[in-house]
């Protein structure tokens, strides 16, 4: 079990089907509320305290 900085990004993707009504086309979505404060923001957050940190 690693940090929290870990948890950080890499959330999964998952296909949309329900909301297709076109065969040739697929739409996803990532689950961003996976991420530890359940939010996109949690990576610009990241971000910006690792440049600070520079």
């Amino acid at each position: 079990m690693g940090n929290v900085i870990d948890f950080v990004g890499n959330t999964p993707l998952v296909e949309i089907q329900r909301l297709n009504t076109r065969p040739n086309v697929q739409i996803f979505a990532k689950l961003e509320g996976n991420n530890p404060g359940g939010s996109v923001k949690d990576r610009a957050a990241l971000n910006m305290i690792r440049a600070g940190l520079e």
